[in-house]
């Protein structure tokens, strides 16, 4: 009995820009350092921007081909050759930012406010 060749998945997740945007470093890892091409995988499954991703990989678009458009560097060959698309119009969203400030207990904030003056100086 022959040995079946393994298959490879491919699972990319979501995230908006921020996500594609790190999805598409890691597929370029991927490739440069451990030379697995993503175009090769038997199944590719997405969700959210990770499907957007998934749908340019199996139509044959390369991780390099991805990360230099997402630079604004012309891509010159492959499918998305001379293709324009500015990310943050078409997802209506800019990359994310932190957040220094959120909801919280504004009763657990009076409270440690009023032990400051009892806590020893570190």
């Amino acid at each position: 009995m022959a040995a079946r060749k393994p298959k490879r998945g491919l699972v990319l997740g979501a995230g908006g820009v921020l996500g594609a945007a790190w999805s598409v470093g890691a597929l370029c890892a991927l490739e440069e350092v451990c030379g697995f091409d993503p175009r090769d995988a038997d199944v590719i499954i997405g969700t959210s921007a990770g499907s957007v991703l998934g749908a340019l990989v199996a139509g044959g678009v390369s991780p390099r081909q991805l990360r230099d458009h997402q630079l604004g560097i012309p891509v010159t060959e492959g499918p998305l050759s001379g293709f324009s698309w500015d990310y943050e119009r078409a997802t209506s969203q800019r990359p994310g930012r932190p957040r220094f400030f959120a909801k919280g207990s504004g009763l657990l904030l009076r409270s440690s406010a009023r032990k400051l003056g009892k806590m020893p100086p570190t």
